[in-house]
């Protein structure tokens, strides 16, 4: 299975948590398998709008490199859905093993098996972060480009009715860089795919000026149009470092943990861009983009229904050909995430 995280670049030429209940292992509970890919970025995406942030107020005396995450940008009225609080367990190597994390009812999913597949992939590549709480994702020299070194994903039982927030703790280590076997850079890495009944819409970061710069970024795969948000991909063709600064999580940040947070709000009409997405990196606001797709309208049997059913990680190396791998390093590159929250509504 190849999930592709294709985000195009035409300027290239290339205090204190406590530790929550550390979860306990399920039979395979029949969570759905992930979708064959995703679609191919269209043009003449549309800019995020100006403006600030959504409701709220983030609270105060919060820390972020490793402290409690910077509150206040759930929306009111949301559902706790997934709250691994600081991961401790460390994930199944079994294909189709499931387990829990945590509060809520997320149920989570082992989709690789122990054995290395063709393109790399295996679950011996995601393991608890050394010395710390969280998982993470190992990106040897093995895993071939548009792919992902492992597969697994969670449940979110109550899908709501359109609007979704993420909050999670990320890091990527200091060696990494998306310049590729091959010479040429990877256009980004997939971090996770928030999904409705009928679309794998992504949330990743994607490189700037070079192969260490990176920022955060999302692809909407439904609607009318796909994409990219924020945009890049019209003229004047603006380098990500101008339309999104605080977004950065390569270059100085590399090595360090911090706070990402997402709310989506879909369209109340499919086919309607209505919808937007806004984005917070250690508190402060990235983007706030609206006039966005999130469900196809016509595609289907029926529109695609409201809602958020599934997060699936399919944390590809992206954007690149089957034969551009991440470099051979020791140790190899890796994507770690801890404390993984979504409420729905």
């Amino acid at each position: 299975m190849r999930l592709w995280f294709a985000l195009a670049l035409p300027f290239f030429a290339c205090g204190e948590a406590t530790v929550s209940a550390p979860g306990t292992f399920h039979p395979d509970a029949g969570a759905p398998a992930p979708d064959a890919g995703g679609t191919a970025l269209d043009a003449g995406e549309t800019a995020p709008d100006a403006g600030g942030p959504r409701a709220g107020s983030r609270d105060a005396g919060g820390t972020v490199d490793g402290g409690p995450p910077l509150l206040g940008h759930e929306p009111a009225g949301m559902s706790v859905q997934i709250d691994t609080g600081p991961i401790a367990l460390a994930p199944p190597s079994a294909q189709g093993q499931s387990w829990t994390l945590g509060a809520g009812a997320g149920v989570f999913t082992m989709y690789s098996g122990p054995t290395p597949s063709a393109y790399g992939a295996t679950s011996a590549n995601l393991t608890l972060v050394p010395g710390d709480t969280g998982y993470r994702t190992v990106f040897a020299t093995t895993v071939h480009g548009g792919w992902a070194p492992v597969s697994w994903g969670v449940s979110i039982p109550h899908a709501g009715t359109g609007t979704v927030y993420i909050r999670y703790r990320t890091r990527y280590s200091a060696n990494w860089t998306m310049l590729g076997t091959d010479g040429q850079p990877a256009v980004g890495q997939k971090q996770m795919e928030p999904r409705t009944a009928h679309e794998n819409h992504v949330i990743g970061v994607v490189i700037d000026s070079n192969p260490t710069d990176f920022y955060i970024a999302s692809l909407l795969q439904g609607g009318t149009t796909n994409n990219d948000v924020p945009s890049v991909n019209a003229p004047p063709y603006p380098t990500r470092a101008s339309v999104e600064p605080n977004g950065q999580l390569g270059g100085p940040r590399l090595g360090s943990w911090h706070w990402v947070e997402h709310v989506w709000q879909q369209e109340s009409v499919a086919g309607q861009l209505t919808g937007y997405a806004t984005c917070w990196v250690d508190g402060q606001l990235v983007y706030d983009a609206h006039g966005l797709g999130f469900l196809t309208a016509g595609a289907y049997p029926n529109n695609t229904p409201p809602g958020w059913n599934y997060l699936m990680f399919n944390s590809t190396f992206g954007g690149a050909p089957d034969g551009r791998h991440p470099l051979d390093l020791s140790p190899p590159m890796a994507w770690d995430i801890d404390q993984l929250y979504v409420s729905t509504r």
